[in-house]
């Protein structure tokens, strides 16, 4: 069995809060027992500082986050890696935002991509979304913000 829809794991944490994990997809294992797995972020920016506040603050929501610091780890990694969204900066050392973009949509044409970028003019904006992506917000832009529209896409 395979939903389409994204779903969520409720579960009790430590303090005994009612927590909901997101996941992205319910399968059935060989003897039919429904699984779930959760949504796998990758964050694409060289920006070591905003990278560890985005895997933070995105982490602690329930979602799991792989780096990458440019754009050729970037597409090693979503070629290792079961990915379903990438945050992705469009200025980055050994291959740009636009070159992995292109590489996403074309190879793995079901992943997210959500450009976040300083430049973040009409000109980029409307190229952003010709090529694929699914959606382009301005650095800097509020973290609360990507989370929200993150759960809009997985919760």
């Amino acid at each position: 069995m395979t939903m389409s829809e994204p779903t969520a794991i409720l579960c009790v944490d430590d303090n005994g809060e009612l927590q909901t994990t997101p996941t992205t997809t319910l399968h059935a294992d060989d003897n039919g027992v429904p699984q779930t797995t959760q949504a796998t972020i990758l964050c694409v920016d060289d920006n070591e500082e905003l990278q560890t506040a985005m895997s933070k603050t995105i982490g602690d929501e329930g979602y799991n986050v792989i780096l990458a610091s440019d754009g050729e780890q970037a597409m090693d990694k979503l070629q290792k890696e079961s990915v379903h969204l990438v945050l992705l900066d469009l200025k980055l050392p050994k291959h740009d935002g636009w070159e992995v973009l292109s590489f996403v949509k074309s190879h793995f044409p079901n992943i997210k991509v959500f450009i976040f970028t300083a430049y973040g003019n009409l000109t980029n904006c409307i190229r952003a979304k010709k090529e694929g992506a699914d959606e382009f917000l301005e650095k800097p832009c509020d973290i609360g913000e990507i989370i929200h529209i993150i759960k809009r896409y997985y919760n």
